[in-house]
């Protein structure tokens, strides 16, 4: 017995016309799926950039004080070391200043260096969806970030070897030695972070030229007159300052 292959009812031709336009349909709805996928993440892009411009603008301004303040920090340091290099056998204590942290004797800037957005914008894979060259600035600007943060708590964790400059205690060799290597390495990390505060203005003036000017400035100019900010404490101690930062 012969089997003879199913014919479409109204033929072959009509049949493949109704087939590409199903075909075509889903071709159609495919594209304009991702169509609106490519929307969905533009939108998501385009708030990352707005967030991260907050987040980023904070950032150039703690990396401006921060260059601003080199110059008295480094001063302080070498105030701290000749007194330890003058002192016989026992130290010559240092003066202690007030702070919202309590007495000090060497005073620098404390700041968050925070990065939350980003951390935010990288879990939800965000940077996938910028332009190469924006995702590669922003992440050199965040790794700059990381390392001041990084050293800005290290400084901070050398409070108390600072707090013994305040005390008359008994010198020796060893001692002399100990204290002159914390200031050498507290010298060393203040240059450190003002280069890496330098590059990391420079990172971020390339991802929004913007930032750093206008009201922003005009902003963090006032901010760093107020009376607890470390740019005012060394000019009440008539210690230098830099003025390379400019809008």
């Amino acid at each position: 017995m012969r089997v003879h292959p199913p014919k479409p009812l109204h033929g072959w031709r009509e049949f493949f016309g109704e087939v590409g336009i199903i075909v075509m349909g889903v071709l159609i709805a495919l594209g304009a799926e991702q169509v609106v996928e490519n929307f969905h993440w533009q939108d998501k892009a385009n708030y990352a950039r707005e967030a991260l411009r907050s987040e980023l603008q904070d950032a150039y301004f703690q990396a401006a004080e921060r260059i601003e303040v080199t110059p008295c920090l480094i001063t302080q340091i070498e105030q701290l070391q000749s007194r330890v290099l003058s002192s016989t056998d026992r130290l010559n204590k240092a003066p202690v200043f007030p702070s919202r942290f309590g007495p000090i004797t060497f005073r620098h800037p404390v700041r968050p260096w925070t990065d939350t957005i980003w951390q935010s914008v990288l879990t939800e894979q965000v940077t996938s969806h910028l332009a190469p060259a924006e995702r590669e600035n922003l992440s050199s600007a965040y790794r700059s970030l990381a390392q001041l943060r990084a050293a800005n708590e290290k400084e901070n964790e050398q409070e108390g070897a600072f707090q013994m400059l305040a005390s008359a205690i008994p010198l020796d060799a060893s001692l002399r030695a100990h204290l002159l290597e914390t200031l050498a390495n507290e010298r060393w990390r203040a240059q450190y972070m003002n280069l890496v505060a330098g590059q990391i203005s420079i990172r971020i003036k390339k991802i929004d030229g913007s930032i750093g000017s206008g009201k922003g400035y005009s902003d963090w100019r006032r901010a760093m007159a107020g009376p607890d900010t470390t740019a005012t404490w060394c000019r009440a101690q008539r210690l230098p300052l830099s003025m390379q930062h400019s809008a």
